[in-house]
């Protein structure tokens, strides 16, 4: 850096390409290890994040303020694909593993989907809507192919994701409804449904949809209203226009989820409030 991240101008930075910013954010964590003057750095992390639209760190409240800054710095670290930890808390200690604190009590399984590109996306979109973490049933799909990793943008290093040998077993020893997003004479219009307080989410493959076994074992099957000539819709577009239902309509939150972490719904208002467990402060959004 030819600058302290500390005094780098406000013209200068935004002028860097969005992993410079990151690089430059990251380096700014490590000089809080460095002189560890946390209010300083909380002051210069928040003025600098204003500068760009940028992916920025909130941290959960329970962080001291080492791993509050090693967490920081980790964050802005795996923007770097070329960054796989190395030489991490150097300064003070190991980093530990970024906390997840979801917001609704909603699991998305995914039934013999096979992209790795809609593995990293659903991880990303979990993260977005606060949702608890994702499992599937293919095994060549891991959360560290690169290609999942870049779709996800660094949302794997907190999102629990984790595959399922027995997908069947799984769900017959479920102990909250499944509710299955899938086409089907069968199926309730989204905009007739009232998703329940806690739920497993089921999405099938992207050629067959889901599997016969998940339709005989869902609780509800859940289709979108679609207009149009084509009548089928990407994974996680689906997921999208569905967990903006789930939160519009209040699913129930975690009780120990802070009000800021995840997204949320102000049950008097029907308006979703807050930001991502990661990410800044956003404006108010009406739901529709």
């Amino acid at each position: 850096m030819e600058k302290s991240a500390s005094r780098i101008a406000q013209a200068k930075f935004a002028k860097l390409s969005t992993l410079q910013k990151h690089r430059v954010l990251a380096e700014l964590a490590r000089e809080g290890l460095v002189d560890g003057d946390l209010e300083r750095f909380r002051a210069r992390y928040d003025e600098m994040c204003g500068w760009a639209e940028l992916d920025c760190f909130a941290p959960p409240a329970w962080l001291t303020p080492v791993e509050l800054l090693l967490a920081c710095r980790d964050f802005h670290c795996r923007f770097d694909p070329h960054y796989r930890g190395e030489n991490l808390g150097a300064e003070a200690g190991e980093c530990p593993a970024l906390p997840w604190a979801p917001a609704f009590a909603v699991e998305i399984v995914m039934d013999q989907v096979r992209n790795a590109h809609n593995l990293g996306a659903v991880i990303r979109l979990v993260d977005n809507f606060g949702l608890e973490g994702v499992v599937y049933s293919q095994q060549a799909l891991t959360v560290e192919n690169l290609r999942c990793r870049k779709v996800a943008r660094g949302a794997e290093r907190w999102i629990p994701a984790r595959f399922e040998p027995d997908l069947g077993a799984y769900l017959r020893q479920r102990t909250r409804p499944l509710v299955v997003l899938e086409r089907s004479p069968e199926a309730i219009p989204l905009t007739d449904w009232s998703p329940p307080p806690a739920m497993l989410l089921l999405v099938g493959s992207e050629t067959f949809g889901a599997s016969a076994f998940a339709l005989r074992e869902a609780d509800a099957i859940v289709g979108i209203p679609m207009h149009g000539f084509k009548k089928s819709m990407n994974v996680t577009h689906a997921l999208a226009v569905v967990a903006h239902w789930i939160v519009c309509r209040g699913a129930a939150r975690h009780g120990n989820a802070p009000q800021a972490t995840g997204t949320g719904t102000d049950a008097s208002t029907g308006t979703i409030t807050g930001a991502g467990s990661h990410g800044q402060d956003q404006p108010t959004r009406h739901c529709v």
